[in-house]
C-alpha cells in the first residue's frame, strides 16, 4: 500500500485527500466565494448571485420547441395566439421554427413578424446561402 493512502474496500486504496464519496476522510473542505465579479474575466467567481439577474433575458421557445414533440402541431391561427399572448405577457424573445425549414414555416414567421408585437422574434438559420434562400427576403 502507498504512503498516504488508505484501504477502501472497492479498489483497494484510496488518497487520504478524498472527499467522502468513497470514504469518510473529509479533509477537503468547501470553496467558499466572498469576491465579488470582476468584470475582466468571465472565469471568476461571482461572490452574490443575485447580483447581475438584471443581465439575463429569457427566450421562450414554446412555438419551436412544442412542435418537436410527438404529434404536436400548431396551426397558423394558433400560433398567432400563442405569440400575441406572449408579448402581451411581456415576454421579449419568441423563438419560431426556422423559415427554412418548410414553406408553411416560413408563411408562419413572416405572419408573426407583420403582427407588430412588443417581443423580438428569433428563429434558427443555417450557416449556408443556399439553405436560406427562402428566408433572406425582409418579412417586416
Amino acid at each position: 500500500m502507498a504512503a498516504g493512502s488508505i484501504p477502501n474496500g472497492t479498489n483497494g486504496i484510496a488518497s487520504a485527500m478524498m472527499n467522502g464519496t468513497n470514504g469518510n476522510t473529509s479533509s477537503v473542505s468547501p470553496r467558499r466565494v466572498n469576491k465579488p465579479h470582476h468584470a475582466g474575466s468571465p472565469y471568476q467567481s461571482v461572490g452574490d448571485f443575485l447580483s447581475n439577474t438584471d443581465k439575463f433575458q429569457i427566450i421562450e421557445s414554446t412555438l419551436r420547441e412544442g412542435e418537436q414533440f410527438a404529434n404536436a402541431f400548431f396551426d397558423t391561427e394558433t400560433k398567432i395566439k400563442i405569440a400575441t399572448a406572449l408579448s402581451d405577457f411581456g415576454v421579449e424573445y419568441i423563438e419560431l421554427t426556422s423559415p427554412a425549414a418548410s414553406e408553411q414555416s416560413r408563411k408562419d414567421c413572416e405572419a408573426i413578424c407583420k403582427l407588430g408585437l412588443k417581443s423580438k422574434i428569433l428563429t434558427h438559420v443555417r450557416c449556408t446561402v443556399s439553405s436560406n434562400i427562402g428566408s433572406r427576403h425582409d418579412i417586416n
